[in-house]
């Protein structure tokens, strides 16, 4: 795999519903996300579950996997798309907090 994976974990607000999250995740933020020519996979994933069973609450809700080619692109799709200010502030109303995190892969 060439390029960077982007992990972005997030914590839903407790008034956000998941079937509504979803709902607007499939209709909008997906399709205008992989419209995106820095970014050349988008895939969500609730989280269900911790391998720790004694953990009673999880610390994320949500992991969002974005595969990117160069980094100064993807920054500059998110600031200079027509669209991304509207879609970074609708997301910011369903989520709480989150992490973005980039990553590379070992070839080990």
């Amino acid at each position: 795999m060439a390029g960077e994976r982007v992990y972005v974990l997030y914590k839903l607000k407790e008034s956000v519903s998941r079937a509504d999250y979803e709902t607007w995740l499939r209709e909008e933020h997906y399709p205008w996300g992989r419209s995106l020519p820095s970014q050349n996979c988008v895939e969500g994933y609730f989280v269900t579950g911790n391998y720790d069973e004694t953990v009673k609450e999880l610390e994320w809700d949500n992991i969002a996997i974005i595969d990117i080619d160069n980094r100064d692109d993807w920054y500059r799709d998110q600031r200079e798309n027509l669209q991304a200010a509207y879609h970074w502030e609708k997301w910011g109303s369903y989520v709480e907090r989150y992490q973005i995190l980039f990553s590379e892969h070992i070839n080990a």
